[in-house]
């Protein structure tokens, strides 16, 4: 199983925005040569006025790295 500190171990791990579908913004990031792809809500409640930048460094996301972990929607796509 994948930890979320073996991804974002790397500080320079970037996550790249991916796309929008029905109140998700997924991202995909590397680990160990795969590609993985997660969501992360906009739903204002839970992220507030945070911006969310089309590239962001992996460990900014753990919460939601961790989150997709424990639910399996952290999905190899590649």
């Amino acid at each position: 199983m994948i930890k979320v500190l073996d991804v974002v171990r790397n500080r320079e791990n970037i996550a790249h925005f991916s796309y929008f579908c029905e109140g998700y913004l997924y991202y995909i990031v590397e680990h160990e040569g795969d590609i993985y792809q997660f969501p992360v809500s906009t739903d204002p409640v839970e992220v507030g006025s945070a911006p969310f930048d089309k590239d962001i460094k992996a460990i900014t996301l753990m919460c939601y790295i961790r989150k997709a972990i424990e639910n399996e929607d952290f999905i190899k796509i590649r």
